[in-house]
């Protein structure tokens, strides 16, 4: 499998997961991008300590 193939492959089944989440969750998209990007810093903050 390609690199190409490999993101492409990633991104649509996270994006897929994403979307259901949010809709179980009851938020917003800019609510759900608001704490995916939180989440996102956080987990980087916590592998450079």
């Amino acid at each position: 499998m390609s690199r190409q193939s490999a993101w492409e492959y990633f991104t649509r089944r996270v994006s897929n997961e994403i979307a259901d989440n949010v809709a179980e969750a009851d938020l917003s998209e800019d609510d759900a991008m608001e704490l995916a990007v939180e989440e996102s810093q956080a987990a980087r903050r916590s592998r450079s300590h």
